[in-house]
């Protein structure tokens, strides 16, 4: 098809608008930021933060419209399907990228303890929750352990799955596998 084939049909078309630097978007899009957001993260070419975003976003529009820092973070979070949050706070990049999304703290937890089988201590937890999450952050992990109902604290400083029972873990053997796990021990 030719360029000016396409660009008939574009412009014959009512929900597609024209902006003054030349590019085309959505009616909708145009009024909430979304194809503004794309056109940015693409041309940066990588994940980026929100206020970033908003920033390069304002530096760009030449009709006098703001957007703020706080338009753009809801825009990029109720489009899951378009923005990816990487993991890191206010880091988002585009789908089309190809970016998987970080597995939520609940279930990397989860994941940790069955492949554990046993109440761990918070050092061993994020030692394990780098490799599933590279941009965790502690505290989450320590609010997500708390008040999540899928985990309980268990004795010595441990957490592990609600449905597991302190008897499981009260046995000798279990204490002593416990207290010598990490200690290393000469022939």
């Amino acid at each position: 098809m030719s360029d000016e084939f396409i660009l008939a049909c574009i412009r014959a078309n009512e929900k597609i608008v024209q902006r003054e630097d030349g590019s085309f978007a959505l009616e909708t899009w145009d009024r909430h930021w979304q194809d503004d957001i794309v056109l940015v993260l693409r041309r940066l070419g990588q994940p980026t933060h929100y206020a970033v975003i908003a920033d390069a976003i304002n530096a760009s529009r030449q009709d006098g419209q703001h957007v703020t820092a706080r338009a753009v973070h809801i825009r990029l979070m109720q489009h899951p399907d378009i923005f990816v949050w990487i993991g890191r706070k206010g880091t988002y990049g585009l789908s089309e990228w190809g970016i998987e999304r970080p597995v939520s703290y609940a279930d990397a937890l989860t994941q940790i303890l069955r492949a554990a089988g046993h109440p761990l201590t918070i050092t061993e937890i994020l030692a394990a929750v780098v490799k599933l999450r590279p941009y965790y952050d502690e505290g989450s992990v320590q609010i997500t352990l708390g008040t999540n109902g899928k985990f309980r604290a268990f004795p010595n400083n441990t957490f592990g799955l609600t449905k597991w029972r302190e008897d499981d873990f009260a046995r000798g053997d279990y204490r002593l596998q416990r207290l010598f796990e990490n200690a290393e021990c000469a022939p």
